[in-house]
C-alpha cells in the first residue's frame, strides 16, 4: 500500500514506466508530439485514490 511519502510517488511513477504502454500527447496547432504520457489501470488508479485520500487525511 502507498502512502503520501514521495517514495511511494516515485513508485508509482516507476510501476507506470515499467509497463511500457503510454500516450502521446499532441499539440492540436502543429501536430507535434509534446510528451509521453504512462497509461494506466484501475488498478493503478485506486491505488493513486488511496494515497491521495491518506495525504489529505494526514493533513499534507
Amino acid at each position: 500500500m502507498l502512502d503520501h511519502s514521495p517514495q511511494d510517488r516515485a513508485s508509482l511513477v516507476s510501476r507506470l514506466e515499467l509497463r511500457g504502454k503510454t500516450s502521446d500527447s499532441i499539440n492540436s496547432a502543429t501536430s507535434a508530439v509534446l510528451t509521453a504520457a504512462a497509461e494506466c489501470d484501475a488498478e493503478d488508479i485506486d491505488c493513486a485514490v488511496a494515497a491521495g485520500r491518506r495525504a489529505f487525511e494526514a493533513g499534507s
